[in-house]
């Protein structure tokens, strides 16, 4: 009679204990699962937040080409020059450059938004005679009139004082992507906003060294 008394309080302790075990997994979860809601809505709140300020820009008036106009070769490359164009000793193979030769001048001209239009660059060829315009010239074929962009002037800016640029993903350089990742979070394309095994393996070198001396944070959570 002991013995089955003393086996039916293990097997009730067993069950008490995995009960416990049970509620504790349950709740668990249930904070995990909050947890990760919690970061869900903060990141949708913050990326869907006005990150930057962007200065308004003030620029001049555009600048008209035409044959017979009273512009020397040296007085355009210094308008190019002035629109922050770069000189190449090849043909330019991107906007924003250009090359010269006795006589003439070659330049990518950048795409540029206008009020009401948008300009896309082309390659523009130039040639001079006794410091006017000779010919204007997009793949061979003649032109009469072409518009160069304005000058930027000046910029104003907001509390912040900032001036930046925003780009899209596909115009960031691959280099600059993978130096960001190998560096902030390597496993960045792997998970989904959180490294689990960054956090415990930063976990284990903090618990060694009894210090924080690493991060587990990913490039989402940083945001």
């Amino acid at each position: 009679m002991g013995r089955k008394k003393s086996k039916k309080k293990r097997s009730g302790a067993r069950s008490f204990l995995l009960k416990i075990l049970i509620a504790l997994s349950i709740v668990l979860f249930i904070s995990f699962s909050g947890y990760v809601a919690y970061l869900t809505v903060t990141i949708q709140e913050r990326l869907s937040q006005r990150k930057w300020s962007i200065p308004s820009r003030v620029y001049s008036d555009s600048d008209y080409l035409f044959p017979g106009k009273k512009v020397s070769k040296s007085d355009f490359v210094e308008m190019l020059k002035l629109r922050g164009y770069k000189q190449y000793s090849h043909r330019p193979q991107r906007p924003g450059g250009y090359w010269s030769g006795r006589g003439w001048v070659e330049v990518y001209l950048r795409d540029f938004q206008y009020p009401d239009r948008n300009f896309e660059g082309f390659r523009l060829k130039v040639t001079f005679t006794r410091n006017r315009i000779r010919s204007l010239k997009k793949n061979n074929r003649p032109l009469n009139l072409v518009e160069i962009e304005p000058v930027e002037i000046a910029q104003l800016f907001g509390p912040q004082r900032e001036s930046r640029y925003l780009v899209s993903y596909d115009q960031l350089l691959k280099y600059l992507i993978d130096a960001v990742v190998t560096i902030e979070d390597k496993r960045f394309f792997e998970h989904r906003g959180i490294d689990w095994r960054g956090i415990l393996r930063a976990l284990w070198v903090d618990i060694k060294h009894r210090s924080v001396v690493q991060g587990g944070s990913t490039l989402t959570q940083q945001l």
